[in-house]
């Protein structure tokens, strides 16, 4: 199969040609063009299943029914028109029409897809799956799209942040501060509650978080029942409230009296109970009304601190910290206590001490007392009595023990300090006398209680409490024990056992937890109490509750080593006290569990508490690294039960279930993005969160000079319409630069500029046409060259043709206006300033709008460019009505499409056409000789204009009669050549007001060996509005 493309701007074969045979390339197309030659550098291109064929081995190259062959017309210069003559493939390789000439449109909402109509109207950055890739034209706003899922997740609990990353377009693109707003509000008026950064094609996104591909689970989140996550419920298990008379309390143990009940069936070792045991505490409220004091026996079982957090029950509830603790102070009992003594180690050796007197000293601390012995003494009593008449009036005195001397304090009270001695004494103690210190004698003493005085939260000191010797349960904040055995005595409900026997334990053991929920180390036990005031529920930590899931954290096939949970508090999480209604902390247990759901293993389990004291809604996200990467199943569900009290508010829901996929690109090449942070908070609404949008500028080679310049933010058509042509291949040999450039001064002049967010499927050619409809041009392909053309104000003709040119005479037709003719254009664009569709009415004056025609127009976002393009049209329809059609050889291939051209005909009247039969210059004056006479109107100027010889128009110059076939015109801008070797020049003459008809060519259609030709009038007016301001 042979397919024939008309050039690369179209979209499918608009010509096929089966084969039936093998046959050469070459061999095909001088069967089926007539006067085809081979040529080093062709205007079309071959390639056969895919591959391209050099021009050299089409003579070669067989091919057959089998292949697939498709030949394309590339635009290679004027030698397009002359290689193959007229013949049954000529229109598609460009004979038919050498330019492909484009008739006036305007755009339309015909055969618009349903994503397109709401391209402007549908705010918000949402996903693009499988569409084209947005492509940017100048300076339009735009939601950009999102690249992969918004991360959403808490930071602070009351800071949702949410993280995009975003495709702004294919390309490069300037982003300014003031070129992004969340909302309708510039992303730098928000300061640190968002941020951004451009990425440019291809550059390298690893360090951003934003593009992480983070899967969110549907499953997980808001209900149709109005929460915003999947609330956890309380599943009770066991009864909650000891329902016994009365229970004894003694260290560790709490056990219930014979006959007065038992513990609840089901009361087991690490559950966790709140116990309201009072004990009698005496309260004092000081003389100088400074904070009260609390005293009694049974305050060190509390083991206060200063700083500790206490909640107290029963007389003066609340919730205190210990602000001062003074320990107890025993009380001591009298000791008698017992002498200091020295006693000797022998015998006295002498008692005679008249002959040789004996002297020593015996010391009590500090004392002294001195002993002379200087008379006989006849024995041991003797000398007893010596030593106390030297010790008379002292604390000592001697006496006899084992027979031997001793010295001892002599009555009570004691002093507990040692005696001592000095001189020589060994005649009367021996040589190691024994020395005993006694015990001080001590008075009785009246122990003190332990005592402290307690402060509130805010540090104000506790006063008013009320007085005496109150009972109270004191302890700390919820007074919570984890049960850490219970008594084996229990009794089942069973088959052996009828219900009215079963029961739960006698007794529990307990260990104390502290505010924060740890065990406290130092608590020694109850003191021992048997009362039946005392209130044993369990806490609602001990509850669990159902599970929520298990729910998959990534689509089947994928698999993710991290996971995210976020959990919401719509209330928060509070509670109030029941006398004040002061604030206290609340804590939440959650559970979470996760396994691979592809082995359906062991469940990992892991304990999340979140703890505030706030009636505002928060949020907790839980970041959760697994070992491997699984596709993790994961389910969820409360430690503890929710409160049902008014004064408590802790109810949580599930919110949010994440995994990462590690499949994200890390660069996005050929496209520019930013990476959006944006937090949540009372600045900015979790809606405009997605509500993110860009006025990006597109950055492109601009013409300066002739030559294209460096890579500048533009909003010029020119740009757009080169890099458009460069996507599909062309180079700037395929473009007219010269007229593009022409355009472009004009362009920039009148501050025409092309801003369009392209982002359906179209041809380009469609492209093209779209930007240059904001210049008032259309696109043609012109002796290969893709050109511009621009409808506007003309003063120099082109060419001229006359009958004399024509092989058919002209034809003029008239529309004349019908009740059903438009008379009035409204005109539909995107407005710059409200970026919404906007509509502006094109009247002229006379216009009801009783009939209008509707235009929609793409990339002109200015109020008064849209209404000057409607003015056009509608003044296209009130003074574009003559149609004139006519036959050449081949003269009309000179023109183009919407040449400005003078035509005639033989019609009397208007202008006449001859041939110029002789010429002659002097005297500044050129004398013209026409073939046929020359009809002149009295009183009328006259004017003639010549052919040249390429076709184009001389003139129409001023002429001044002669005779019926003379007339003079000022000198000529060409030598006529009479010569006869070329067709002579033609003249065209009449009244200035009539001399031709002003045409436009709209298109030219060749034949064999003619070219058929259709024109409009040419109309000044239909300009008019060009330059003028729409009415507000």
């Amino acid at each position: 199969m042979i397919e024939i493309f008309p050039s690369k701007l179209e979209g499918g074969p608009l010509e096929r040609h089966p084969l039936d045979q093998a046959t050469t390339i070459e061999a095909w197309l001088k069967g089926k063009v007539r006067g085809y030659e081979p040529r080093p550098v062709p205007p079309i291109s071959i390639t056969v299943n895919g591959e391209l064929v050099a021009p050299a081995t089409w003579g070669k190259v067989e091919v057959g029914p089998g292949d697939h062959v498709s030949i394309f017309i590339e635009p290679k210069g004027s030698a397009l028109k002359t290689i193959f003559k007229p013949g049954p493939l000529a229109k598609l390789f460009g004979l038919g029409n050498p330019f492909d000439p484009v008739k006036p449109t305007t755009p339309s909402m015909q055969n618009r897809t349903s994503r397109e109509l709401n391209l402007s109207t549908v705010k918000g950055n949402q996903p693009a799956l499988n569409d084209v890739i947005p492509e940017l034209a100048g300076h339009p706003k735009r939601y950009p799209d999102i690249l992969v899922p918004v991360h959403r997740y808490f930071g602070d609990p009351t800071e949702q942040w949410a993280e995009l990353l975003l495709c702004i377009g294919k390309g490069k693109y300037q982003v300014l501060p003031s070129d992004i707003l969340i909302g309708d509000t510039p992303i730098s008026s928000l300061g640190s509650t968002a941020s951004y950064t451009i990425y440019g094609p291809g550059q390298d996104l690893g360090n951003e978080t934003a593009a992480q591909w983070w899967h969110s689970s549907t499953e997980v989140g808001a209900t149709n029942t109005g929460n915003a996550g999947l609330t956890l419920t309380t599943t009770i298990v066991v009864q909650q409230q000891f329902s016994g008379n009365a229970v004894q309390a003694s260290d560790f143990v709490l056990s219930v009296p014979e006959g007065a009940g038992w513990f609840p069936s089901g009361w087991d070792s690490g559950m966790i109970a709140r116990i309201e045991l009072p004990y009698p505490y005496t309260y004092i409220a000081p003389a100088d009304g400074s904070a009260t004091v609390i005293t009694g026996k049974h305050v060190p079982m509390l083991k206060p601190f200063v700083g500790m957090k206490l909640e107290i029950t029963g007389a003066n509830a609340g919730q205190y910290v210990v602000a001062t603790y003074v320990p107890e102070v025993p009380g001591t009992p009298a000791v008698p206590g017992s002498a200091s003594m020295i006693t000797g180690s022998a015998a006295p050796t002498r008692f005679d001490f008249d002959m040789a007197p004996l002297t020593f000293t015996v010391t009590r601390g500090a004392s002294e007392f001195p002993v002379a012995l200087n008379s006989a003494a006849t024995n041991l009593a003797g000398l007893v009595t010596a030593v106390n008449s030297a010790l008379a009036g002292t604390p000592l005195a001697a006496s006899v023990s084992s027979g031997r001397l001793r010295i001892a304090e002599q009555a009570a009270p004691y002093s507990g300090v040692a005696l001592g001695l000095t001189g020589s004494t060994s005649d009367v103690f021996g040589q190691n006398p024994v020395f005993v210190t006694g015990v001080k004698s001590e008075a009785a003493a009246d122990g003190q209680f332990a005592k402290m005085t307690l402060a509130y939260d805010g540090g104000a000191p506790v006063v008013g409490l009320l007085t005496g010797e109150l009972p109270s349960t004191i302890g700390y904040r919820d007074l919570r024990y984890r049960i850490t055995a219970v008594s084996d005595d229990s009794e089942e409900y069973d088959e052996d056992t009828p219900g009215s026997e079963a029961h739960g334990p006698s007794a529990i053991t307990v260990t104390k937890l502290t505010d924060t929920g740890a065990e406290d180390d130092e608590w020694e036990g109850f003191d021992a109490v048997e009362t039946n005031g005392v209130d044993i529920v369990l806490d609602g930590s001990t509850m669990e509750g159902d599970w929520s899931g298990p729910i998959a954290a990534v689509p089947e096939g994928e698999v993710t080593r991290r996971l995210e949970l976020d959990f919401f508090f719509p209330q928060g999480l509070i509670r109030y006290t029941e006398k004040n209604g002061n604030k206290r902390q609340v804590s939440v247990h959650v559970e979470i569990q996760y396994r691979d759901i592809t082995t359906a293993g062991a469940w990992t389990s892991l304990t999340s508490t979140y703890t505030a004291t706030s009636p505002d809604q928060m949020g907790y996200t839980r970041k959760i690294s697994l070992p491997t990467a699984i596709r993790p199943e994961v389910r969820v569900r409360r430690i503890g039960e929710e409160s049902t009290s008014s004064n408590k508010q802790d109810r949580v829901q599930w919110f949010g279930l994440r995994g990462r996929i590690e499949r994200a690109p890390r660069r996005y090449q050929d496209v520019t993005v930013m990476v959006v942070y944006i937090k949540g908070s009372n600045r900015l609404s979790a809606q405009s969160q997605t509500m993110v949008s860009v006025r990006p500028t597109r950055v492109l080679p601009v013409r300066s000079g002739g030559a294209w310049a460096v890579e500048t933010p533009t909003r010029d058509i020119v740009p757009w319409v080169a890099h458009v042509a460069r996507t599909i291949g062309y180079t700037d040999a395929d473009l007219d630069l010269v007229e593009l450039d022409r355009l472009d001064a004009i362009w920039k002049v009148r501050g025409d500029k092309f801003d369009l967010e392209v982002s359906t499927q179209e041809t380009v050619l469609e492209a093209l046409n779209t930007a240059l409809m904001a210049g008032f041009a259309e696109l043609t392909i012109d002796r290969g060259l893709i050109r511009p053309v621009r409808d506007e104000p003309r003063s120099v003709f082109e060419h001229m043709y006359t009958p004399q040119s024509m092989v058919t005479s002209l034809t003029r037709k008239f529309t004349t206006v019908r009740p059903d003719d438009y008379d009035g254009v409204d005109v539909e664009y995107v407005d710059e300033d409200t970026w919404q569709k906007e509509t502006v009415k094109c009247r002229l004056p006379g216009d009801v709008g009783a009939k209008t025609e509707k235009v929609t127009l793409q990339g002109v976002i200015n109020r008064d460019r849209a209404w000057r393009i409607g003015m056009r049209q509608r003044r296209r329809y009130k003074y574009q009505r003559h149609g004139y059609s006519f036959s050449t050889e081949l003269a009309a291939m000179n023109s183009r499409y919407k040449s400005y051209c003078a035509a005639a005909d033989d019609i009397p009247g208007y202008g006449q056409s001859a041939i110029l039969v002789d010429f002659q210059e002097g005297n500044g004056k050129t004398l013209l000789e026409s073939s046929e006479p020359l009809t002149w109107v009295e009183g009328a100027s006259h004017v003639v204009g010549l052919r040249r010889p390429d076709g184009t128009l001389s003139g129409p110059w001023r002429a001044t009669r002669v005779d019926e076939t003379r007339l003079t015109v000022p000198g000529l801008d060409f030598e006529p050549d009479l010569s006869w070797d070329i067709e002579p020049p033609h003249l065209l003459f009449g009244t200035t007001t009539r001399w031709c008809y002003p045409i436009l060519i709209e298109s030219i259609t060749p034949e064999d060996f003619t070219a058929d030709v259709e024109a409009v009038n040419y109309d000044v007016r239909v300009y008019a509005d060009d330059d003028n301001f729409a009415p507000t």
